[in-house]
């Protein structure tokens, strides 16, 4: 079970390597963090997906790694 601080990814590019093998590349948009009555591995962190509008969950119990690719520049207003 990957154990690091999910909102350190915040404003980077980054691959979501999962245990299954599957993988996700993006810069993360939602991150939950479950109290200590959820179950262990059932935080996650979460892309959203503007171009179909659906969001893409990745349960911390599910990933083996996250890698970044790059710091994602500041968009000005």
């Amino acid at each position: 079970m990957f154990n690091e601080d999910f909102k350190q990814y915040k404003g980077h590019i980054v691959r979501v390597i999962c245990n299954d093998g599957r993988e996700y590349v993006g810069e993360p948009t939602i991150f939950r963090d479950h109290d200590a009555t959820s179950l262990p591995g059932s935080d996650c962190i979460s892309f959203y997906e503007s171009n179909t509008y659906r969001v893409a969950d990745f349960f911390r119990a599910e990933i083996k790694d996250i890698v970044v690719i790059c710091e994602q520049e500041a968009q000005e207003a």
